[in-house]
């Protein structure tokens, strides 16, 4: 048992203006007891509300490191993709040889097809990222049910 003063029980006049009876008086302890235990437990579902947030904020942060990683590897490969192509064509365009107008057209066309495809995909990906973080921020601690084959999709793109 603690011997540390939390609190202090003050009695003022009844409402009779009678005396305290000796009964009344000896459920004073017992009073006191259940209050301390009830102050106790309030500083520690405070003490455990905090450490779920900080945790809660570790985790976020460990992730966004994660997501970071995984931006980096996501977005860099449609953007060389893209930087690839364009040198490919401007190297063809530069460099014919034997090719007519309509063949350096066409390698044009499906360059441009190429580029707008890989921008696409890293838009997604960002789009992706961007929800994941809108939604992250706001549901600290939030439980609701989720499906399983929903949530395996959501994380694969991030993981590939």
């Amino acid at each position: 048992m603690q011997q540390e003063l939390i609190g202090i029980l003050l009695l003022g006049r009844k409402l009779s203006d009678n005396s305290y009876t000796e009964d009344e008086i000896g459920y004073l302890p017992t009073l006191a007891g259940q209050v301390s235990i009830a102050l106790c437990n309030a500083r520690l579902y405070d003490s455990l509300k905090k450490n779920q947030l900080q945790l809660a904020q570790k985790t976020k942060i460990s992730a966004i490191g994660l997501m970071a990683t995984s931006i980096n590897h996501e977005i860099r490969n449609p953007l060389y993709i893209i930087r690839t192509t364009a040198e490919n064509f401007l190297d063809f365009e530069s460099n014919p040889g034997e090719t007519d107008a309509k063949e350096v057209s066409e390698k044009g066309k499906e360059a441009f097809r190429k580029i707008i495809q890989q921008s696409e995909r890293a838009l997604e990906i960002i789009k992706k990222y961007s929800l994941f973080a809108k939604h992250g921020s706001d549901r600290i601690l939030e439980k609701a049910p989720i499906s399983f084959e929903e949530a395996l999709e959501n994380i694969l793109p991030f993981v590939r």
